[in-house]
């Protein structure tokens, strides 16, 4: 499966109008794309921004989705972004998302490692880590987006935002303890709430 992380810098002011608009335009030509697996739209209340992410069965999906996303951009939202969209776009190299899991948080954590890391890390995140991750409160999905170059992007699926605060440190504890050599900085985290989401299944 492959997904497209998009983050949109926007003030707060405008958010409820943009993922209203979202609701109404982008997200059902999104959803019609062959392949598509599931979308979700997240504040990020910190940033004051919009991140989306796409899921789809192959890469032909979400590279149109993309176009897809680019051209609502231009219709509608560019006016209000203080900076361009910024797009990440990757094979899941993890993923235990059921189509019908609900949640209401997503910790998204951006990491780099080695090129020649990704596939170690990767064992050891379904061996070791994910057993743990699957058994803790509030758990509602998991996955890892490799960006290519050595680039990560972790994705945490929560019911509770004070399970996703734990979740977040643990993953964290468990890198430094585990891979902390092999990262290239330290991971940019974000906390999201979940204000949009449409899947397959729903």
């Amino acid at each position: 499966m492959f997904g497209v992380l998009r983050e949109y810098d926007v003030g707060s002011d405008v958010i409820d109008e943009l993922v209203q608009s979202a609701s109404e335009g982008v997200v059902p030509l999104i959803c019609a794309v062959p392949g598509f697996v599931s979308y979700t739209m997240m504040e990020d209340p910190e940033e004051q921004g919009l991140l989306t992410l796409s899921t789809f069965e192959d890469l032909l999906g979400a590279e149109e989705s993309n176009r897809i996303a680019a051209r609502w951009v231009k219709d509608t939202v560019l006016p209000l972004l203080s900076i361009p969209p910024r797009t990440n776009t990757g094979r899941f190299v993890v993923r235990s998302v059921p189509d019908d899991s609900a949640f209401d948080y997503m910790v998204i954590r951006r990491y780099s490692v080695g090129q020649g890391s990704v596939a170690a890390l990767m064992r050891r995140v379904n061996t070791d880590f994910m057993p743990l991750l699957t058994k803790a409160p509030g758990f509602a999905g998991y996955a890892e987006m490799d960006s290519g170059a050595g680039a990560m992007v972790a994705l945490n699926a929560s019911n509770d935002l004070k399970a996703a605060a734990a979740n977040n440190t643990a993953f964290l504890r468990w890198m430094a303890c585990n891979f902390g050599e092999m990262l290239q900085d330290h991971p940019d985290v974000s906390i999201t709430k979940v204000r949009l989401h449409r899947s397959r299944a729903s």
